[in-house]
């Protein structure tokens, strides 16, 4: 060994004794050396206590040597905190929410008081296949922390999420448990397909679904919002990227968490007519259809007199109904092993007796490092839900409330539960309370579900980090459905009892494998340079069984084999996807001022055919960290000042079924020879398309990030233009093809869609003492046009007996198409006057001659001969805008009347704290959209003697300046008020909601618990609105925005308390 030291290799010891003296001289030497060798390598105990801006203790601050982050401890409860080191090493404290502060470990006692860092610059983002300090993003990622998602104790974790991030709309259109809202980040990208981000857990892609993650296992979600940062997801990342971060364990004091939060749910009654009121207005329809006729009348007055109200909506729908959501979690580590984990349950019961939502989650997330380079995870996720579908309102509004529930007791004998409820008297809307019976028994869902992401992470060579994930996901529903036999009217039966079953049965696998370099030269140069491989499949398996007739009503006969006739079966298996992807991404920064980050992703995908099956997606920013060069530092009230750039081109293939590549074969009866006989032929039914490729989505982007008067202010401004090239549309198939079906179409790349924004955020976080108040703002803006599309031929969306909706070249996608109004004929005059004229402005008569003044009979009705434009029009009835000037009011006349994408949607989150005391206010507004209010057809006209909202009477055009917007009541509507599409229709879509309010209290720590924490919370309480149908808050898809049809259910209003346990 000494001679391994001390000599060289070729150094041989033939000297047969050593020159006593030398000896002892080196002796000596060595001596003298023990000490600072000993000294080189002596780690010893520093302890100390953190406290916060207002000099109280805090708790669970990460210590830690530099470059050692497996090597720390954290703080206690009472902030303190010990930890072995070498000295003259650094120490780093590091907490959420604080800067990091970095001290030289030259005392064996250091007390520190750690800094506010309000905007929370070095916090680590989330970002793929990886993560990076807050202050070195150069693309658009919002980060939402979890404590912010759970205010609303939701059980799905993209509900709480509306109002939070800028560019993100969260669209909350149904209220019933264990529905999912639409996610849109920055624009739809294509008409073809859904707009909702990809979610990534820890890394591993799990789809769109949001129900299955428990948002109390989140501690946080980055929102990758422009192509620059999702670019490094390929094909999956068109609609954004949604990371989310689940609680991991931290080394040292275990921690126990017990939360439970219980709620009660109200709808708000929409208020219908009840049984006087609808008469009376049937009765005024026939009225003004006849006036004068008497017998035309639907009810005497006696019958009006003597009529009884039946509120289908008090009958139906429960004042309140619960909400529970309920956890238990651990946490803890050492410097070996670090643990955390939840379980969950989520009830939530629809506000009807049928329909409700059961969750039950589980999250295990474990970390072994078995030496300070290398360390292997894994993360489980158990799951299960159990549902009942809830029924639409539809029914409760429409019903006649002149009907009875039941039919009357004698009436009822020998028929089963299913039968005993009374017809309605006046329309064909079928019995609410029946539909909800029989919604009892028809519906049962089951959900198994688990995820499970096992890692392995090395670090080696200093500078290398391999990283090796394999996530596997499956979930398996079960749906039951029964429906039974009942017969209330021969329009209202159903004969043959049924029953069916389904099972859909969903396997995937992510393979992700990374190499990381990480190396900083000169203290200034820092790089980052990621290469990877990724190797993703998804199969769903499903089969369906359904027969006719059980024996009888019996819980335990309501299966497949118990049924006796008309089996039916079918089966399929189909891969959802299959990817093999490889990936590279260069992050450079100088001197933490001027930032560089470039990815590459190629990816090859089975849905393509294979001359197209990859595809390239490459992505570049660039920031300027403003803030750090030398002629900014001297203004103290900059904090910081960033300046961004980023472009890049990201895929899309999630709009493609697994039958877009199938030839298929149709049959049709064909006559044919002298005798014309029929037979049935065959013909192309549907044509394959070998050229497809992938829709591309390109964006470019720009921001500006800044920070002043030490982080207290803060603002971000981005402005982007986003464009989906060769999107897959279906096109014309051409005659000559032989291909002769009037539906003839084939799916190709020929569209092109421009989605241009701008957001903004405002942020202003500020404390006095034990006073500590907050004010976050966002702004969205922007706009989808359409660039190009199918042969230029108008894209028509949402048909109701005609299009309400048409996409142009040009034009903002999805634009209502109709009639213009100008109002209400307010009397005969302005019916006459609207009329066919020469090209002086004369009015003509029937016989192309000038008509003169206008003459009167007794009644006040013109006698005049004139042409009108709208020859069955009366008083009241809607005036209808000749566009073209041709005088005939036609199809050439109609026009865009109005657009459901709003002009700008608003968050903005008040928070502020005293002591123990909290208080946090959540809006969300939507400000410019048009609402398309299919609803008046049966809510305000009646048509088919619906029942309608209360007050339409004297809404709707009762005489001479009554109203300008209402027709008048009539029964066959000949003027087509409400046949036609036009502006009366269209109503204003602004809306200002408060989605929550929250008032908590924290205990002083007492009796062994770390915290305790006690909160009224009030959900969706308020929304302002002008809107005349039930709920502002709609969507539908890109072509067919902010259409209400009616019937949706509603978000409802909840009031909880809850409490927080922390041992």
């Amino acid at each position: 060994m000494i001679k391994s030291i001390f000599y060289p290799e070729n150094y041989q010891l033939n000297t047969p004794m050593l020159n006593t003296r030398k000896l002892s001289s080196i002796i000596i030497v060595l001596i003298l050396m023990l000490p600072g060798l000993s000294l080189f390598a002596q780690t010893t105990k520093i302890s100390g206590k953190i406290l916060d801006e207002n000099n109280l203790p805090l708790v669970g601050v990460n210590v830690y040597p530099k470059g050692a982050t497996d090597q720390g401890t954290i703080s206690n409860l009472d902030g303190e905190y010990a930890i072995e080191i070498e000295l003259n090493s650094t120490l780093v404290f590091s907490y959420i929410g604080y800067k990091i502060l970095e001290l030289e470990a030259t005392s064996p006692t250091i007390n520190v008081s750690l800094e506010v860092e309000s905007v929370g610059l070095e916090e680590v983002v989330a970002i793929g296949y990886g993560s990076v300090r807050k202050k070195d993003l150069s693309s658009s990622i919002s980060v939402v922390a979890g404590d912010n998602i759970t205010k609303t104790a939701p059980g799905n974790f993209a509900r709480g999420l509306q109002g939070l991030a800028a560019g993100v709309q969260v669209y909350n259109t149904d209220g019933r448990p264990g529905s999912t809202p639409t996610i849109v980040i920055r624009g739809a990208t294509s008409i073809s397909g859904n707009s909702n981000p990809i979610i990534v857990v820890d890394g591993i892609p799990v789809g769109f679904n949001a129900n299955q993650l428990n948002p109390e296992d989140i501690e946080s979600v980055s929102i990758l919002k422009d192509a620059s940062a999702t670019a490094i997801y390929g094909t999956q990342a068109a609609n954004g990227v949604m990371l989310v971060t689940t609680k991991k364990g931290k080394m040292g004091q275990s921690n126990f968490n017990v939360s439970a939060n219980y709620g009660l749910q109200q709808l708000r009654n929409p208020g219908v007519a009840g049984a006087e009121e609808y008469m009376l207005i049937q009765n005024l329809k026939r009225y003004n259809e006849r006036p004068g006729r008497g017998e035309y009348q639907l009810f005497s007055e006696e019958e009006i007199a003597n009529a009884l109200t039946t509120d289908w909506w008090d009958e139906v729908i429960r004042p309140l109904s619960p909400k529970i959501n309920a956890n238990m979690g651990f946490d803890g580590g050492s410097r070996k092993f670090r643990y955390s984990g939840n379980v969950g349950y989520f009830h939530q019961e629809s506000q009807m007796d049928a329909g409700h939502w059961d969750k039950i989650t589980a999250r295990f997330n474990t970390e072994y490092h078995f030496t300070d380079n290398i360390k292997f995870g894994q993360n489980f996720y158990p799951r299960v839900e159990s549902w009942k579908n809830t029924n639409d309102i539809w029914d409760l509004i429409s019903m006649d409330p002149t009907t009875s529930v039941y039919l009357p007791e004698e009436e009822q004998v020998g028929k089963n539960q299913y039968s005993i409820f009374q017809r309605s008297y006046n329309n064909d809307v079928w019995n609410p309370m029946g539909n909800l019976e029989r919604s009892k028994v028809n519906n049962n869902n089951l959900l198994i579900g688990m995820q499970t992401n096992t890692y392995l992470n090395i670090r080696f060579l200093k500078d290398f980090i391999f990283n090796s994930q394999l996530g596997l996901n499956f979930n398996s529903v079960m749906a039951d459905r029964y429906n039974p036999e009942f017969f209330i009217h021969t329009r209202e039966s159903n004969e043959e009892s049924s029953v069916s079953r389904s099972a859909d049965n969903f396997y995937s696998f992510v393979s992700n494998n990374t190499l990381n370099y990480l190396k900083t030269f000169d203290d200034v140069h820092n790089l980052n340079v990621l290469v990877g491989f990724v190797a993703e499949k998804g199969l769903t398996r499903d089969v369906y069984g359904f027969k006719k007739i059980i024996p009888n009503d019996s819980w335990n006969l309501r299966f497949l084999d118990a049924a006796e006739k008309d089996p039916e079966a079918s089966g399929n298996d189909y891969i959802n996807t299959a990817l093999l992807s490889g990936l590279a991404r260069l992050m450079y920064n100088y001197n933490e001022k001027y930032y560089l980050n470039a990815s590459f992703r190629r990816d090859g995908s089975f849905k393509f055919p294979e001359d197209n099956r990859y595809g390239n997606f490459p992505a570049i920013s660039l920031a300027w960290a403003a803030h750090n060069e030398s002629f900014i530092q001297n203004l103290s009230w900059i904090s910081m000042l960033k300046v961004r750039a980023g472009w890049g081109r990201v895929g899309n293939q999630k709009i493609l079924s697994p039958n877009t590549f199938l030839w298929s074969l149709g049959q049709a009866p064909y006559v044919l020879g002298d005798d014309a006989q029929t037979v049935v032929g065959s013909y192309s039914d549907q044509f394959a398309n070998s050229d497809i490729k992938w829709e591309i989505v390109e964006d470019l982007s720009a921001g500006i990030d800044m920070a002043f008067l030490k982080n207290k202010i803060t603002a971000t401004i981005e402005v982007y233009s986003k464009k989906t090239e060769d999107m897959i549309m279906l096109k014309e198939y051409p005659f000559y093809s032989g291909y002769p079906n009037y539906e003839s179409q084939v799916w190709s790349n020929i569209g092109s869609i421009i989605s241009n924004g701008i957001e903004l955020e405002l942020g202003y976080h500020d404390y006095k003492g034990d006073f500590k108040w907050s004010v976050d703002v966002n702004f969205t803006h922007f706009k989808t046009y359409a660039d190009k599309l199918a042969d230029g031929i108008p894209y028509l969306d949402a048909w109701w007996g005609d299009y309400l909706t048409r996409t142009v070249e040009g034009e903002l996608v999805g634009q209502f198409y109709g009639y213009k109004t100008d109002g209400l004929f307010q009397n005969w005059t302005d019916v006459y006057e609207h009329c066919v004229r020469d090209a002086n402005g004369n009015p003509l008569d029937n016989n192309g001659n000038i008509d003169g003044e206008l003459e009167f009979d007794a009644n006040g009705k013109p006698i005049n001969d004139r042409d009108l434009l709208q020859n069955v029009a009366v008083p009241g009835d809607v005036v209808f805008r000749d566009l073209d000037g041709n005088y005939i009011i036609d199809e050439d006349d109609q026009t865009f009347i109005g657009s459901g994408q709003p002009d700008f949607t608003s968050g903005m989150q008040l928070m502020a704290a005293y002591k123990g005391f909290d208080v946090s206010v959540y809006l969300y507004a939507s400000i410019g959209a048009d609402i398309f209010n299919a609803t008046l057809w049966e809510w305000d006209w009646g048509a088919d003697n619906s029942n309608t909202f209360t007050g339409i009477m004297e809404e709707a055009w009762h005489g001479e300046g009554t109203s300008n917007k209402m027709p008048i009541l009539n029964l066959n509507d000949k003027n087509r008020n409400y046949w036609k599409i036009s502006e009366l229709y269209i109503d204003n879509g602004d809306y200002l909601k408060i989605s929550n309010i929250q008032l908590g209290y924290t205990f002083p720590k007492w009796k062994g618990t770390k915290e305790l924490r006690i909160y009224a919370n009030v959900d969706n309480p308020f929304v302002f609105t002008n809107y005349g149908g039930f709920e502002p808050e709609l969507y539908g898809s890109v072509t067919s925005q902010n259409i209400d049809w009616g019937g949706n259910y509603p978000n409802p209003a909840i009031y909880s308390l809850g409490v927080h346990f922390k041992f």
